[in-house]
């Protein structure tokens, strides 16, 4: 047997996670890191940095300007944190080029290569 929220419970717990983000005195960072934790690329996200959750609990990231940087450093980026401005990470996960959290179109990444993220959506997983 399993617990399932309401559309307004779901909505409330997308909404909670991404709103941390938005803490601090400036924008949250996307960083790109390799399985070692190498940094390999941060991207500073747009205030606010998400949208207001949907129906389903879904949260889209703001693109709208893109969120654009060059990397800082070379390396197959494998894992990912979203942090607030003052770098407290909010939630992490997997990065890859199918079957991941977050999808690259080539997630071996060269120093001063160009990433721009063009779609993220977050769902905190509540059913």
């Amino acid at each position: 047997m399993s617990i399932t929220h309401s559309t307004t419970a779901k909505q409330a717990a997308t909404n909670a996670v991404v709103d941390l983000i938005d803490e601090g005195e400036g924008a949250g960072k996307l960083i790109l890191k390799t399985a070692e934790d190498a940094v390999v690329a941060t991207l500073t996200l747009n205030d606010p940095a998400f949208g207001s959750a949907d129906s389903d609990g879904t949260a889209s990231m703001d693109v709208s300007p893109a969120v654009s940087a060059a990397a800082s450093g070379t390396g197959v980026v494998t894992k990912f944190d979203i942090t607030d401005s003052d770098d407290t990470v909010v939630f992490s996960g997997t990065v890859g080029e199918s079957d991941a959290d977050m999808i690259l179109d080539n997630n071996d990444i060269n120093a001063t290569q160009v990433i721009t993220v063009t779609s993220f959506t977050y769902d905190s997983g509540e059913e």
